[in-house]
This record gives C-alpha cells, structure tokens and sequence, in this order.
C-alpha cells in the first residue's frame, strides 16, 4: 500500500524497489531519497540514476512523508491517519504512533524520487492559520511540541550533515 503526494516525479520502477526493500528490511513502512532542488527533465533523471548507484543497498532510520510504502497490517495495528489533521501533522501524528508501537521504517537509498516542496499547497486556497491548527491539535493529542525533533541541536547537526553528504551525491 501506498500514499504519494501528488506533486512528485517518480523513477521507472520505484513501486518493485519499495516492495523488495520492505521485504528485504523487514520494516512496517519505506520511502525513498527525496530530492526538493529545482526539477530539470533532462537532469533529473540522470541526478537519479547516478545517485542509485552509489547508494544501492544503503537505507537509515529517517521519517519520509513524502512517499510511503506501508504494510496493510500496519493499518491494522495503529490505524489509519487521523482526519482531524488538516493538510499538515498528520504524517507527524503518524509517526507518533508507529513510534510508540515500536514499528519500523526506513529511507532507502535505491528509490530516488523529486518533489516539488509545498507545491500542492501553493494551489490551493487554505484556510488562515491551518498550520498552527494543525500544530495546536497535536500537541493536544500527544502533549509536546513535534519541532523539538526538528530543531535540537542532534536535528539540525544531523541535517547539516545530509546537504554535505547530498550534495557530493551520497545518502
């Protein structure tokens, strides 16, 4: 089972890719490498065939939301996402619950995919202040504040290292 934002391009076979690494992993959930630069239809998929190259095989515990490859008794376990989020929070409240569940998921370094970042919601016409409803309704729920993650020291050390490590293309 699958969940794709909307706003992707996807490599020839990354379907198979996802389904091998979930088996191979043994892993709840997948995603791939996502790649936010500008998109190029000619250099973009040469980006991603050199990329899967050098990172065939390789996979980390990091949280993708852009694309998800889950196991259906994952559903079965956790649930499915929760409708009260609107548009944003309910891949964190997601990840909150296969957290606590002890379920697995991982990137892979073999499945390269672009996104456009945001892209969706620049086409639509939200309603003000979603994303703070958005950030209220889960620190509700779970009684903290999810950038904590995102914005510690070990979080932003942690990205700092992956722009160095993407840009000379490795994962």
């Amino acid at each position: 089972m699958a969940i794709l934002n909307n706003d992707t391009w996807l490599m020839p076979s990354w379907n198979q890719v996802l389904l091998t690494r979930l088996a191979e992993l043994d892993a709840d959930m997948i995603g791939p490498y996502y790649d936010e630069t500008p998109f190029d239809p000619i250099e973009t998929p040469k980006k991603a065939q050199a990329f899967i190259k050098r990172n065939v095989g390789k996979f980390n515990k990091n949280w993708v939301s852009v694309l998800m490859f889950f196991k259906r008794e994952l559903f079965n376990s956790i649930g499915e996402f929760d409708e009260r989020f609107f548009v944003t929070y309910e891949d964190t409240d997601f990840r909150e619950r296969m957290d606590r569940a002890g379920k697995k998921y991982f990137q892979v370094g073999d499945c390269y995919i672009w996104h456009l970042s945001k892209g969706t919601r620049d086409t639509q016409n939200l309603p003000t202040n979603y994303e703070q409803e958005g950030l209220h309704l889960f620190i509700d729920k779970w009684k903290f504040d999810p950038r904590i993650r995102e914005h510690g020291l070990d979080a932003r050390l942690k990205r700092r290292w992956s722009k160095i490590k993407n840009k000379m293309g490795y994962f």
